[in-house]
C-alpha cells in the first residue's frame, strides 16, 4: 500500500469514522469535501458516469440543497462514488505532501502521513512546516516532532485544542505511532490498526511513501 492509499484510510477514520456519507455540518465523505472541492468531487463522479439531479457550480449555489434533499447520502452508497472519493482522496493526499516538500523533504511514510493530516485539517497550502523550526540539515524524526509541537501550540493558541477533544486524540494517536516507530515506516500493526476506535487494514508490508 503506498501512503496516499494508507493516509486516505487512516485520515477518514479521524475525519468520519470511514463513512462516505455528509458530515451533518456541511461537509461530504471521507476527509469531508466543502465548497469548490466538493463541487469537484461531484463532477468527478458525473464525469465517471454517476448520475445526480442536481450538480452544484459553487458552495453558494445550491449545495445545502443537495445536503438537504439527501441525495448526497443516497450516492454515498454508490460504489462509483466510493471509488471516485477514494481516488480524490489519494489526489489530495499527494499534493498535501508535495505542498510541504517546498519547506522540509519528507521521505518516510510516517513524516509524509503527518503531512496528509495537517492538509486535510488545515488545507493543503498551509504553513505549519515552514514556521515549525524544522530545518532542512534536522533529522527526519526531529523534524516531524517540531511540525506537531508546533502543530499543537497553534490550536491552542486558536483556541480549538482545548475545545475539540478529538483533535488532541488525533494529536495523542500519531505522536503514540512515531514514538513506537523509530523507522517512521510505519510498520503495519497486526492485524490491523485501530484508529479513533476503528479496525484499519494497512496491509501486510511497509508503507510506501511517495518519491519525487
Amino acid at each position: 500500500m503506498n501512503i496516499q492509499q494508507a493516509a486516505t484510510e487512516i485520515i477518514s477514520q479521524w475525519e468520519h469514522g470511514g463513512r462516505f456519507d455528509c458530515h451533518g455540518n456541511g461537509a461530504y465523505g471521507l476527509i469531508g469535501w466543502q465548497g469548490e472541492q466538493l463541487t469537484h468531487l461531484l463532477s468527478r463522479y458525473v464525469q465517471m458516469g454517476g448520475k445526480l439531479m442536481y450538480l452544484p457550480q459553487s458552495y453558494a449555489d445550491g449545495l445545502m440543497t443537495v445536503h438537504q434533499n439527501g441525495e448526497l447520502n443516497e450516492v454515498a452508497a454508490d460504489s462509483l462514488m466510493q471509488n471516485t472519493q477514494r481516488s480524490e482522496a489519494e489526489i489530495y493526499m499527494d499534493s498535501a505532501i508535495r505542498w510541504q516538500w517546498r519547506f522540509y523533504p519528507f521521505k518516510t511514510a510516517m513524516g509524509q502521513l503527518i503531512c496528509c493530516d495537517i492538509g486535510v485539517n488545515s488545507g493543503i497550502s498551509n504553513w505549519y512546516v515552514k514556521h515549525s523550526d524544522a530545518h532542512l540539515g534536522d533529522d527526519e524524526l526531529i523534524a516531524i516532532k517540531q511540525t506537531m509541537l508546533y502543530r499543537r501550540q497553534a490550536l491552542q493558541n486558536y483556541g480549538i485544542w482545548g475545545k475539540y477533544p478529538g483533535i488532541r486524540r488525533r494529536w495523542d494517536w500519531y505522536y503514540s505511532v512515531f514514538e513506537n516507530d523509530p523507522d517512521l515506516d510505519l510498520k503495519p500493526m497486526q492485524p490491523t490498526a485501530d484508529v479513533n476506535g476503528h479496525p484499519v487494514n494497512l496491509g501486510l508490508h511497509h508503507i510506501k511513501p511517495l518519491t519525487a
